[in-house]
């Protein structure tokens, strides 16, 4: 049975709660079941921070791009959000790419 693989925007503990009884039904021990729950997730989140797309959205670097489109462009909280969140789509490190440039 293929292992679910995480919601856009669904956090680790929601994933790792859902996806463990699957794998228990299907016939997996629960330790075993929680190393496939918790390493998916893990997987998942590394493949965004390389920028593979739409997939899961590392919570600091959304914190960081907030804070600094809000600084930048003097947006509100929501708008700053949805900036920060275009960015990451396209590059899951995009903020700490332009902290590490110096920009």
């Amino acid at each position: 049975m293929p292992v679910s693989k995480p919601k856009p925007n669904e956090n680790e503990q929601d994933f790792v709660s859902r996806v463990i009884p699957e794998l228990i039904n299907s016939g997996k021990p629960k330790k075993q079941a929680a190393a496939i729950a918790y390493s998916t997730f893990r997987d998942a989140k590394k493949s965004v921070k390389k920028g593979a797309g739409q997939g899961i959205i590392d919570p600091e670097e959304l914190r960081m791009g907030t804070k600094e489109e809000m600084e930048e462009h003097g947006l509100s909280i929501p708008q700053a959000m949805k900036i920060a969140t275009d960015h990451l789509r396209k590059n899951g490190e995009y903020y700490t790419l332009l902290k590490k440039a110096g920009l």
